[in-house]
């Protein structure tokens, strides 16, 4: 009994004792890590990514990153987020785990991207070759895409064959060099880097000069071309300032005939083209130039206006008007023309002496300063040569009289005043007077005054009777400088520069402000007026060479200031003639053209440019002119 309760007291106090033994708490579960996002979803090997996500940790040692099998380098942690270097891994889909000491997540898709390789272009093969050859451009990573690249042989564009990794096949274009940098694009970016192709040609062509100076449109010219042959595919340009204007062309053995397009002006090269052949092109330029054909008409319906009136003048209509010596021609600022007449005389008691105005619509002439107020009741005796207008209207002539004076007509009233120059040089030529024979004004309206006999140019400054400066005209004739009797001037190029025509020297000169004159046409020999048509010497000259051609005294000038031409009234050769300026401008490699008339005046019309006085030029391109005591039209006719 004793025993048993001693065995059962030992066993309480043994359960009381093992009770009393501090109880251990479990330790918490790591959770595992989620990943929910990755930033970039893809990219290449290398790439910098952000995982974002939850239970991760600050210590990137306890962090490891999966793409697929291979391992991310860790560069910082937090428990939001990781930073990797993305691994090398082959294009497409991996998924991406994060671990977490022993856990590790679910996993999350990022995409390797195919790689792309920068194109680069290496060599051409061949170098050298014809063109229409097939070239192949060798370099790497290409691809495949032929609507991708561009290639350029210099400016020209190549026809591209195919396209594979390592090699662009084109076809090298026509050229106009011998060489020529290839250029790879692919869209608008330049492949590095640049290769020089040589062109091959089957044959070599050498051009020789171009004989001539100056062509007419519509003409044609022939120059040689060593090893050129009928068979030849040949074409040529015309190479100006404005671009290349294409030229119909005929291959022979040796030569080509270049036909020159119509209606063509300006200074050129020759550009010639043969297949197989390098480009050749002429060592010089020549002029081309343009005129059309123009008619003079002579009729009331046409444009003649008045006729001779021997002994007076009469207004009226058309060619019931009469001009006693219709001379000088100017166009008023209303469109209107002013007409002088010179004829007659004091001792002969039938001086015909005024100013008359033209309307050329209507063909009415009505008288502006009479005979009575030129001639003072014929005891002075001025003669009104040639005059211009003012900007404000005002008209102003030179009085041929030889007492220093200029007439004016007022616009406002058509009141006559005459200026007495004051202030006056002395004679150059002491045997001759004073003889003005025309008046330009400037755009201050300045005027500039052509003193004949003393072969000087007088200007009076606007406002003023006093002689602002003397300009003695003078150029070299015969290799000697010579002061040129002055018949006619006009104003040249920006009004910086006169045009004269000489009296006794029958020559045009160009002359600056200061005096300083170069011949550009004539060769000082006076045209022969035989009225049979025989024995006479009249001749516009060689193309090229305008000094051989002959000119007479000239009474009228107009200048193109567009194109330089220099139309003019000869009155020893009954024409109207134009010159035409050669390459550079330079009028004495240009050309002298009569555009109508003769010093034969068997034919009534040529007949009708006798006595040639002013001339004045429309907008339209029509031409008015004095000649036997008439106004007449020349225009262009219709092509």
């Amino acid at each position: 009994m004793n025993k048993k309760f001693f065995i059962l007291a030992c066993t309480l106090v043994m359960a009381i004792f093992a009770g009393c033994e501090p109880q251990v708490e479990p330790k918490p579960q790591q959770p595992e890590p989620q990943i929910t996002s990755i930033s970039p979803a893809s990219g290449l090997a290398g790439t910098v990514a952000t995982i974002s996500g939850k239970e991760f940790s600050d210590d990137k040692t306890k962090v490891s990153v999966l793409f697929g099998e291979a391992e991310a380098i860790v560069t910082a942690a937090t428990a939001t987020s990781v930073t990797v270097v993305v691994p090398e891994n082959d294009p497409g889909q991996v998924m991406v785990t994060v671990t977490v000491g022993d856990k590790k997540s679910a996993g999350f898709a990022f995409t390797y991207e195919e790689p792309v390789y920068p194109a680069k272009l290496t060599s051409l093969n061949p170098a050298k070759a014809q063109a229409g050859a097939e070239i192949t451009l060798v370099g790497e990573h290409f691809g495949t895409d032929k609507a991708a690249y561009t290639v350029l042989f210099d400016e020209a564009v190549a026809e591209i064959k195919s396209v594979s990794e390592n090699a662009i096949v084109v076809v090298a274009p026509d050229t106009e060099d011998a060489q020529a940098n290839v250029i790879l694009k692919k869209g608008d970016e330049m492949i590095p880097t640049v290769q020089q192709f040589t062109y091959e040609f089957a044959k070599t062509l050498s051009m020789g000069a171009i004989a001539g100076v100056i062509y007419e449109s519509g003409s044609d010219f022939t120059v040689q071309v060593e090893n050129l042959v009928e068979a030849d595919q040949a074409t040529a340009v015309l190479v100006g300032k404005n671009g290349e204007v294409p030229a119909e062309c005929l291959a022979e053995n040796g030569a080509l005939t270049v036909f020159v397009p119509a209606k063509l002006k300006g200074d050129y090269k020759l550009k010639v083209f043969v297949k197989g052949c390098l480009p050749i092109e002429s060592a010089t330029e020549f002029a081309v130039y343009y005129l059309p054909q123009y008619e003079l008409n002579l009729t009331d319906e046409k444009g003649d206006i008045g006729a001779y009136g021997a002994g007076s003048n009469v207004d009226g209509n058309g060619s019931a008007a009469k001009f006693q010596t219709a001379n000088g021609l100017a166009i008023a600022p209303d469109g209107n023309f002013y007409v002088t007449t010179i004829g007659g005389s004091v001792s002969g008691n039938n001086i015909g002496h005024s100013i008359r105005c033209v309307n050329p619509t209507s063909k009415d002439v009505t008288t502006v300063v009479s005979v009575e107020t030129l001639t003072e009741n014929k005891t002075k005796n001025i003669y009104p040569y040639h005059g211009a207008f003012a900007a404000n209207g005002d008209y102003y002539v030179a009085c041929k009289n030889g007492a220093f004076q200029i007439g004016k007509v007022a616009a406002s009233d058509k009141a006559w005043s005459v200026i007495t120059c004051t202030n006056t040089p002395d004679k150059y030529n002491e045997s001759k007077g004073i003889n003005f024979m025309n008046v330009i004004l400037d755009a201050s309206s300045n005027i500039y005054v052509a003193d004949r006999d003393q072969s000087r140019i007088l200007k009076v400054n606007a406002g003023s009777t006093d002689v602002a400066a003397t300009i003695q005209v003078k150029a070299q004739i015969a290799g000697a400088e010579n002061n040129i009797q002055i018949n006619h001037i006009a104003w040249g190029k920006n009004q910086q520069e006169f045009i004269v025509a000489g009296s006794e020297d029958l020559v045009l000169v160009i002359s600056d402000m200061n005096g300083n004159g170069r011949v550009i046409a004539g060769n000082g020999v006076k045209p022969q007026n035989k009225d049979d048509g025989t024995n006479y010497n009249f001749t516009d000259g060689e193309p090229g060479n305008t000094l051989s051609a002959t000119i007479g005294q000239i009474t009228g000038i107009v200048y193109d200031e567009t194109d330089g031409y220099i139309y003019f009234n000869d009155v020893n050769s009954c024409a109207f003639r134009v010159l035409v300026p050669g390459v550079g401008g330079d009028y004495t490699k240009g050309v002298v053209k009569t555009l109508w008339g003769h010093p034969s005046i068997a034919s009534a019309k040529e007949g009708a440019l006798k006595n040639l006085g002013g001339l004045v030029r429309l907008p339209d391109g029509t031409f008015y002119l004095t000649s036997n005591s008439a106004v007449r039209s020349v225009t262009p006719k219709a092509e």
